[in-house]
Order: C-alpha cells, then sequence, then structure tokens
C-alpha cells in the first residue's frame, strides 16, 4: 500500500500547531464558550494538570479514555490532555443508554471514563457488562460507592497543580486523537477514527487564515468539538 501524501510540506499534529499559537501569542483568547473563555496558555497549564493526573493514574500511548458529557470548558481541555500522553479520546453521543451505551464503551476498550453527574446511572445500570472499564471519574456531585467492580470517583481528583508538559513518547502525525462512533444508521455503530494530522492538513486548505490565533469552537450532539486552531504566520 502506498504512502499518502498531505498538501503541506510539514505534517503538523494538533499538539505542534497548538504550540506555535502558545508560543507567539500565549495571552491570547483561544476558546470563547458562551462568554466562559481561556487564553492559550491557561488552557495549556489545565491540560498539563489533567494528563499529569492521568498519567499517575495509569493512562499512556495508544490508551483510549472515553466520555459522557455535555458541552463544557473540561470536554474540550481534557481532549488536549489525553493527547499529550498519546492516547486517544472518545466522546460518547450523550443520548445512548443501555447496550447501545455498552457497546461503544467496551468496543473502545477504555480503563477510564468521564461522565457528567447526570449519566452515571446510565453507566452504573450497565456496569456488571463492562469488562474493560475500571474507573468512572464524576464532573459534578459523585455519587458514593461503585458499582460491582467499577469504581467512582471525582473528575477533581484528576486535576494536578504542575502546569509542565509531561513526559510522555512524541506524538507523530499518523497516530490517533480521537475517535467518534457513528450513528448507526446501517446496523451497529463503528467507529471513525481521527488521526492528529487532522488540523494541519485543514490549516493548509484555508490559505486566507485570520492573523490572529482563535479558534472557533462548535458542540455537537456527539459532545465533541469541531475547531480550527490558527497558527500564527
Amino acid at each position: 500500500m502506498s504512502e499518502p501524501t498531505w498538501p503541506q510540506k510539514k505534517q503538523e499534529t494538533v499538539l505542534e500547531l497548538f504550540n506555535l499559537a502558545l508560543t507567539e501569542r500565549p495571552d491570547d483568547i483561544f476558546i470563547d464558550m458562551v462568554g466562559d473563555t481561556r487564553t492559550f496558555r491557561q488552557v495549556e497549564h489545565e491540560a498539563n494538570g489533567l494528563a499529569h493526573g492521568l498519567q499517575a493514574r495509569g493512562v499512556k500511548t495508544g490508551d483510549t479514555v472515553c466520555g459522557l458529557t455535555d458541552t463544557s470548558m473540561d470536554s474540550l481541555v481534557i481532549w488536549f490532555a489525553v493527547n499529550k500522553l498519546g492516547a486517544i479520546w472518545v466522546p460518547i453521543n450523550s443520548a445512548l443508554k443501555g447496550e447501545f451505551l455498552r457497546h461503544q464503551i467496551e468496543d473502545c476498550g477504555a480503563k477510564l471514563m468521564v461522565a457528567d453527574s447526570r449519566y452515571v446511572e446510565r453507566v452504573q445500570l450497565i456496569a456488571e457488562r463492562l469488562k474493560t472499564l475500571e474507573v468512572l471519574y464524576v464532573r459534578g456531585d459523585t455519587p458514593a460507592g461503585g458499582a460491582g467492580a467499577l469504581k467512582v470517583s471525582s473528575f477533581e481528583t484528576l486535576r494536578n497543580r504542575r502546569t509542565d508538559t509531561p513526559e510522555a513518547e512524541p506524538v507523530k502525525p499518523r497516530d490517533l486523537s480521537l475517535i467518534i462512533y457513528t450513528s448507526g444508521t446501517t446496523g451497529r455503530r463503528k467507529d471513525a477514527a481521527s488521526a492528529t494530522i487532522t488540523s494541519a492538513t485543514m490549516r493548509a486548505s484555508n490559505p486566507g487564515r485570520p492573523g490572529g490565533s482563535r479558534a472557533i469552537v462548535c458542540g455537537s450532539r456527539f459532545r465533541c468539538f469541531t475547531w480550527v486552531a490558527w497558527a500564527p504566520a
């Protein structure tokens, strides 16, 4: 099989593109989510803190971490945190329940999951049928105890005060960044993977990018984000 070709001379990962803007304009606004804003520097520090917390719990290159959350700043930051470790973020459609939810959690092979408090009961109801998931980290009010072998803990315990970038294997352009499952209109939902080079090809196809380093963020029903980070010229 022939190697794929890319439109730009240098292949850039999501993190490399972000770091270009971080170096040039660290205090510019990166995200504005209905008035909840973060600069490039703030996102970097928050993502590093979560990455250290995830790494301390065994997350490493190639692992998957799944999420059942509403659109939020944490949902974006944890994607960066997971990718900093060379791991893969798997956002799950928050409308799923029962067997549909169980299939996606099991299929992606995640041992750790992040969920908003209002979705915890859905996970607990299928906990006995989850063979790989070990710990559920809850955003918001955390219920006491767990569900069978599944441990439940507060998402806040993942936050670490360290703001330096954690040591991990370098992320390469073809490494996976994200897995999103299809709607399943023709059968069981299938996973669609996205490599870390996606943002670079997007940038190359938009030569008339704006002068500032800014991201456009949209939340979808899958609680994932479509965003564009414009690096300095």
